[in-house]
């Protein structure tokens, strides 16, 4: 955030992550390590390693961790090799109608199999988990908390100074007391 603040510009992508306009204008435009942000962007990284410039960092509001993992298999496998083929026959592609009436011309369903692995890739995205973790912030204190805490500490202090109160009279009654039975 600091590089997009400082550079006008961003190496990763920022867009996202905040809500005020001017950032989000300023994080479109990539950095140019060749020509003009080099020295910007260098000179805000050195001052972050040097601890030098800290930003009051909070809690980001979004953030996205992506995991990737890669499988592999051989595909297609020999019994659906024949049923691809007729789905992709059916396509209104005349290359490609050509392409698999060679292939099966060619050496019937092991050719097949194989020219159409070797021609064609399948891919699967997938979420690995749809979970997600919310973190809020909330205020120590609100306002009936606030009025509760004064309030209890005024009664306190009111009724202590009362207790208090009654306490000096009580002293000077009993001072009068024996004064009075003196005399």
């Amino acid at each position: 955030m600091q590089i997009v603040k400082m550079c006008n510009c961003t190496t990763l992508l920022f867009h996202d992550i905040s809500d005020d306009a001017d950032f989000k204008e300023k994080s479109q435009q990539k950095c140019d390590f060749w020509r003009r942000h080099k020295t910007c962007v260098e000179m805000v990284k050195r001052e972050f390693n040097s601890r030098v410039d800290m930003c009051g960092c909070t809690q980001a509001c979004r953030e996205r961790i992506l995991q990737k993992s890669v499988s592999s298999t051989s595909w297609p496998t020999g019994k659906y090799a024949p049923y691809f083929a007729s789905v992709m026959q059916r396509l209104p592609t005349v290359n490609l109608n050509t392409f698999l009436v060679q292939a099966i011309s060619s050496g019937g369903e092991s050719e097949l199999r194989s020219t159409i692995a070797l021609n064609t890739a399948r891919v699967e995205i997938r979420f690995e988990s749809l979970s997600y973790t919310e973190i809020k912030e909330e205020p120590k204190y609100n306002y009936a908390i606030l009025f509760g805490t004064v309030g209890g500490n005024m009664g306190l202090w009111v009724g202590w100074s009362i207790m208090t109160m009654f306490e000096i009279f009580q002293w000077i009654y009993f001072c009068t007391k024996i004064l009075l039975r003196r005399n």
